[in-house]
C-alpha cells in the first residue's frame, strides 16, 4: 500500500539516497517501507531496502536500453506507440515495462543492479507478450500453452486446433495429465488459440506459459514512461 511519508522519514530518505537535488513530486512509501520512491520531471529516484539498491535515474537512461533490446528483435523504434513503467518492490527491485507496438502489448521485465544497469530476464529468444492490460505486466509466452487433459484425447484436440488454423508444432508430456503445447503463431495470436482450446470441450484447463515472480507491491512510474502524443 503507498503512503506519503511525514518530515523525518523525508530526511532518512534523503540522508540514504544522497542526491544533489529533490524532485518535484511527493515521497511515497510502498512495500511497508521497504521502498521509497520520488518523482520529477522525467526523473524518479527509487530506494530500495530489501537489496539495498538506489536509483537516480531520468526517462531517456531507463528507456534506451529497452527501446534497444526491441530493436535487436527487428521492431522499428519509432513506430513505438506507448512505454508504460512500473516499478516493483519485493525480494529484489524491478523494473516492468508494458510496451505497446501496433496494437499489441509486450512485457519486459529487469532486475535493477546497484550500479544502476538494467538486467533482463534471460529465456527463449522471443519477446513475451502482457499477460494483462493492467498494471505492471507479467510475461507469457507468445508460442506455448499448458494444457490439463487426459492422454487419449491430445490428439482428438490437436485436431481440432489444427482444423482451425491454429497449428500444433509440438505437444509434449509434462507430468501427470499436463501437456505443453507449441504452435507457430505471430504476434498475440495465442490468446484467441487459449480460447479455441478453452471451448473445443477437449481440456480440463488451459494456461498461458508465463514467468514467475514473487509477489511484491507495483508503483506507476509516469516519469520514466512514454507514450505517443
Amino acid at each position: 500500500m503507498k503512503k506519503i511519508l511525514d518530515s523525518s522519514r523525508v530526511f532518512l530518505f534523503i540522508m540514504i539516497v544522497t542526491s544533489s537535488s529533490l524532485l518535484a513530486g511527493p515521497l511515497t512509501s510502498v512495500g511497508n517501507d521497504t521502498c521509497w520512491y520520488k518523482e520529477g520531471d522525467y526523473r524518479t529516484k527509487i530506494a530500495s531496502f530489501n537489496d539495498q539498491i538506489s536509483l537516480n535515474t531520468s526517462r531517456d537512461d531507463i528507456l534506451a536500453p529497452v527501446v534497444k533490446f526491441f530493436h535487436k528483435k527487428g521492431f522499428k523504434a519509432d513506430q513505438i506507440d506507448a512505454i508504460h513503467t512500473y516499478g516493483i518492490c519485493g525480494p529484489r527491485l524491478a523494473i516492468a515495462f508494458r510496451v505497446t507496438y501496433d496494437a499489441v502489448e509486450y512485457c519486459l521485465r529487469a532486475n535493477a543492479s546497484k550500479d544502476g544497469e538494467l538486467v533482463f530476464d534471460k529465456g527463449e529468444d522471443m519477446l513475451p507478450l502482457a499477460a494483462s492490460r493492467k498494471g505492471a505486466c507479467e510475461g507469457i509466452n507468445p508460442h506455448r500453452l499448458i494444457v490439463s487433459i487426459k492422454s487419449d484425447l491430445v490428439v482428438d484436440l490437436q485436431k481440432y486446433l489444427n482444423a482451425k488454423g491454429h497449428i500444433v508444432k509440438k505437444a509434449q508430456h509434462l507430468s501427470g495429465s499436463v501437456y505443453v503445447l507449441d504452435f507457430s503463431v505471430e504476434r498475440d495470436e495465442i490468446k484467441k488459440i487459449k480460447t479455441s482450446v478453452e471451448s473445443s470441450g477437449f481440456a480440463r484447463s488451459v494456461s498461458f506459459s508465463s514467468g514467475q515472480y514473487h509477489i511484491a507491491d507495483e508503483f506507476e512510474l509516469l516519469s520514466l514512461s512514454y507514450f505517443r502524443k
